[in-house]
């Protein structure tokens, strides 16, 4: 979802119902990975919070992209994980039905509420996604 916002203040404060639990995911996830995180505008689509920026190449050039962000949609919440293992399976998809109450795709991590989460799992996640044998997808 695009929201207007050129500050993580503006960011969490213009994420309607979901800018408390999407705090408390952005104080987690700075824990776990030890990144700051960075307001990006992906592809002029959305706005989210995103960790440890990478440079991500495609046919219309190179532009940095996160290997984790969060963003507020219209109908639930996203954690993006965009990593694979050395096996190159997608982190999501490997932890995916130990995730909690929660929707699933290749990278990313649909929820309604923060509690919907199974915190222990998502740390497990992300600090295998700052691992040194994990691949950005």
């Amino acid at each position: 979802m695009k929201i207007p916002a050129t500050t993580k203040k503006e960011f969490f404060e213009n994420a309607g119902q979901w800018g408390a639990d999407l705090r408390k995911l952005d104080r987690l996830i700075r824990e776990v990975t030890e990144e700051k995180s960075v307001l990006c505008n992906g592809m002029g689509l959305i706005t989210r919070l995103g960790y440890k920026m990478m440079d991500y190449t495609t046919s219309r050039g190179t532009q940095k992209w996160p290997v984790i962000a969060i963003a507020p949609q219209k109908n639930y919440m996203a954690l993006y994980v965009c990593a694979v293992d050395r096996n190159k399976q997608y982190l999501v998809e490997k932890y995916g039905k130990k995730l909690g109450e929660v929707s699933c795709g290749k990278s990313c991590i649909r929820f309604k509420k923060y509690k919907d989460l199974d915190e222990e799992v998502v740390r497990q996640v992300l600090k295998e996604a700052m691992g040194d044998n994990i691949f950005f997808t």
